[in-house]
């Protein structure tokens, strides 16, 4: 319970303190997820201008990706980043750069 001390709930030295280690790494662990949740959402949603993705995702996986980031920058047209993106295909193929190449 809260507010309670070792010797009210009958523990020993040892068993308190590894009640306390369990207590703080369950909070590191909460802390880590809630990170990991908000770096996810921020991949999530600029998963377009990735590298890897602006130079191999196909059309399609690029009508599902390019929504992500047009849903919070309602400046920006979907078809017309998927255009951009294609665009910045064909000027690499003419530049004699294989998506491949480009990606590393």
């Amino acid at each position: 319970m809260p507010g309670e001390v070792a010797r009210d709930a009958g523990l020993t030295l040892p068993e308190e303190l590894q009640r306390a280690v369990l207590e703080c790494l369950d909070r590191f662990y909460e802390e880590l997820e809630h990170r990991y949740k908000a770096m996810d959402d921020i991949l999530i949603t600029f998963g377009v201008v990735q590298p890897k993705t602006l130079l191999t995702s196909t059309e399609e996986e690029l009508r599902d990706i390019v929504p992500n980031l047009t849903k919070i920058y309602d400046e920006l047209c979907a078809e017309d980043i998927i255009l951009e993106i294609l665009r910045l295909r064909r000027h690499l193929e003419a530049a004699s750069i294989s998506l491949q190449e480009a990606v590393q």
